[in-house]
Formats: structure tokens, sequence, C-alpha cells
């Protein structure tokens, strides 16, 4: 699912601080610099460098990063190369991540390359991971090429698994045949589906006929190869605005 790469080693305390406590933003936030999230987001954060969302923080959307920290609560999606999630941090969101360390408690449908739960941890629903090592919860179903669980280790659900190992963990379900629970899949935000329509009316103001920006909207793609068509549209059509180019970086193209 991934490809393996050597980490980039980030210092969190070298990130801009973009928001500080007790100040709450409503609206995407999109750059190149690492962020400390400090108070509430309601938006997409996506940044692509690394997000700290610090303890007491709350964002409530979508965040696509290099790196991301979680020491409050997210609610929403989180894509990026690694996720590391504190103690007492909670995240209710679909996961697609490289590599996650999970300390604190994660829920939602999870994909990934290398998942460590440590002790005290809780990860609840679908997981699909190649590699799993466990000290925590896990309550739901997972499907894992290599499985290691260690001895404080708690299992409640069905595992689909090639290679296991259990150094005295309890597990309360079935152990079968590994089996793909999940497919990579990039979901739609509200954020993103008004980013599209924005996009949609930028590319308006110079082009009368808008029928094949429709035809391309309405076609049951992912959201990357609508995004890929409109932009060929737009440079095929318009050129280079810089109108067009700012609302493109909000659906996450990158070119």
């Amino acid at each position: 699912m991934f490809d393996s790469k050597k980490e980039i080693k980030i210092n969190p305390n070298q990130t801009t601080t973009l928001q500080s406590y007790n100040t709450k933003v409503i609206g995407d936030i999109v750059g190149h610099d690492g962020v400390n999230i400090e108070g509430i987001v309601d938006g997409c954060i996506i940044i692509d460098n690394m997000v700290f969302i610090r303890k007491d923080a709350e964002v409530k959307g979508k965040i696509q990063a290099y790196h991301v920290i979680v020491e409050g609560e997210v609610k929403g999606r989180i894509e990026c190369d690694f996720l590391e999630i504190k103690k007492d941090a909670v995240v209710k969101a679909n996961v697609e991540a490289r590599e996650i360390k999970l300390a604190g408690k994660l829920q939602g449908e999870i994909i990934s390359y290398d998942l460590t739960l440590e002790e005290g941890g809780y990860l609840g629903t679908k997981v699909q991971t190649n590699r799993l090592t466990a000290s925590g919860t896990i309550v739901g179903e997972v499907a894992v090429d290599t499985l290691l669980l260690k001895e404080s280790a708690y299992i409640k659900g069905n595992i689909y698994v090639n290679s296991f190992m259990n150094e005295g963990a309890s597990v309360k379900g079935e152990i079968k045949d590994y089996k793909t629970l999940l497919e990579m899949k990039t979901s739609i935000s509200p954020n993103q589906a008004q980013n599209l329509k924005d996009l949609k009316l930028s590319i308006e103001k110079y082009i009368k006929n808008s029928e094949f920006i429709n035809e391309i909207l309405r076609q049951k793609t992912d959201i990357d190869v609508k995004v890929d068509n409109l932009i060929g549209f737009i440079r095929e059509n318009i050129g280079d605005s810089e109108e067009i180019k700012k609302v493109s970086r909000l659906i996450n193209y990158k070119g």
C-alpha cells in the first residue's frame, strides 16, 4: 500500500505558529510551512510539511500533510506519511498514513504500512496495515500481513493475518487467513466540494460555455481524477490564472 522510505526528522518546535490558544478559524488552511494549531479549526488543513495539533486544540475537517502530530482532538480525515497520536489525544477520523504511532485513541477506517499501538492506546473500527505491533486495545476488524501482539494487548474482533505472533495477549474473536478489508480511497469533504464549485465559477468567468466542465464534475471518479481533468482543461483554454491556481491548491492539486 505504501513504499517504505527513510523518515525525515522534523522539529515540532521549529514550526510556524499559525493559530494561538482560545482562537477559532473557520475555513481552509493551505501552505508550505509547518504549523502549530493551539485553538479550533473548522475546515481543511493542507500543508506539505508538519501539522502539530497541540493539547486542548481541535480540528474538524481534513488534514493533509507530511507529518501530523496530535495531542488534542481531530474529527474528519487524515492523510499523511507519518502520524503520531499522543497519550490522551482523541482522533475520530478515517486515516491513510504510511506510519502510525498510537498512544491515544483512534477510531475510524485505518490504512497504513506500519502501525505501532502502544500500551494504553486504543484503536477502533477497521484496520488495514502491512505490519502491526500492538501493546494496547483493538476493537474491530484487523487485516494485517505481519502481526505482533505484546502481552498487554487486548483484541476484540476478527483478525485476518498472514504471519502472527502472540506473546500472551487476550484475543476475543476469530483468527483467519489474510484478506483485504479496505481499499485506498479519497473522499470529498464538504470544504473540497465547495472548492470544486468555486473552481467551476472561476472558470466560467473566462468561458461562457461550461458544459464540458459540468461533464467533468458529473463523472463518477475520485477527486484526484476530477482535479487533473479540470486543471488540464484550464491550462489548455485559459493559461495560468493566479485565481485558478489558488483555488486548485485548495483541492489538493500539486503541479
